[in-house]
């Protein structure tokens, strides 16, 4: 290591010890060479740091870097996250350089990542018109702000029959099923990261402020009427999802109107499912480099690049992590 280089990184170890004792947020667990100890939402077993709150307050980290490099502190930045107090973050160091998860993460079949409904949940009422295959309507616009829905029904998700999970349920034999709700949205600027999620069976499509948004097994250039049906059929087993920050263009913050066509493969099938909610998917740190497990600096500093907690790491061994003993306060250990 060239010199001035060298006295680089000694005052840095230097100004660790001092700032560790007073740090709110500290770098707390380390695994360098992850292999079997845990899984991140790809399947990969990526390195990782666990930062923790020690402190009795919350503390936003937005801003913050993390960092292996000592003339680089702000190497890997986070996005705004409040860490509350006793809480520990494990943040992936596994050079994905994420902030929030992917399109892919977030949709793919299965995904463990957690939807939040904080825009539309399951416990939002909702207007629905339903009729058999031949009766005429919906009334011409039906799906946009401003129609008069005051004579429909009002009910809660699920909507249908036969799944056992409709808490509004209908005859079978009916016809498309149409559905209207009003919402506000109290922070626009928080939706980054929005997404639809539905159970359904068998295909729907959807107006947002009185723009069509999502067709699903349905053609995009067709008004659905009662007699229409579903192109495919889909059982109601789980949701599925689709990342739409294209909505967020078309919503305001009050009295926002999302209205669904709801459609069967057959007026006489023996089930028919609506589970819709709309929300968004919390932050996922994944930095933009990996660690060494022969050994380098991690260091933790706050948007001003100063230094808040720190540590030289050793040589670290597979699946065995190097930690604070005890939690937050203590000196790093193999455990």
């Amino acid at each position: 290591m060239p010199r001035t280089a060298a006295l680089y990184l000694g005052a840095i170890l230097l100004l660790l010890s001092l700032q560790t004792a007073s740090a709110q947020i500290v770098i707390n667990e380390i695994q360098a060479s992850n292999r079997e100890t845990i899984e991140d939402v790809d399947g990969d077993s990526p390195d990782w740091v666990e930062l923790q709150n020690v402190s009795a307050a919350p503390y936003d980290i937005g801003g913050h870097g993390l960092s292996d490099d000592s003339t680089n502190l702000l190497k890997w930045i986070f996005p705004s996250y409040i860490i509350a107090p006793g809480e520990r973050l494990l943040v992936w160091c596994s050079g994905k350089d994420l902030q929030l998860p992917s399109e892919e993460q977030v949709t793919r079949l299965g995904s463990t990542i957690e939807v939040r409904p904080t825009v539309l949940g399951l416990e939002q009422e909702w207007s629905y018109l339903s009729g058999l295959p031949e009766s005429v309507g919906p009334a011409a616009g039906w799906s946009q702000p401003g129609f008069d829905a005051s004579d429909w029904e009002r009910g809660l998700p699920g909507f249908g029959f036969g799944d056992n999970d409709d808490r509004t349920e209908f005859e079978r034999g009916i016809g498309a099923l149409f559905l209207r709700t009003s919402f506000d949205v109290d922070n626009l600027e928080a939706l980054e990261s929005l997404v639809l999620q539905v159970n359904y069976d068998d295909g729907f499509v959807a107006w947002l402020n009185g723009t069509r948004v999502i067709s699903i097994h349905f053609p995009e250039d067709e008004e659905p009427t009662f007699a229409s049906n579903s192109a495919r059929s889909r059982e109601a087993r789980r949701v599925q999802r689709w990342m739409v920050p294209e909505w967020i263009d078309l919503l305001r913050p009050r009295d926002n109107l999302l209205a669904v066509a709801v459609l069967n493969r057959t007026h006489n099938s023996n089930d028919m499912s609506f589970l819709p909610e709309l929300g968004t998917v919390g932050p996922t740190f994944h930095t933009n480099f990996e660690l060494d497990s022969d050994g380098e600096v991690i260091i933790f500093s706050n948007p001003e690049g100063e230094i808040l907690d720190g540590l030289d790491m050793p040589e670290q061994s597979i699946d065995r992590s190097y930690a604070r003993v005890p939690d937050g306060t203590g000196d790093f250990g193999y455990l």
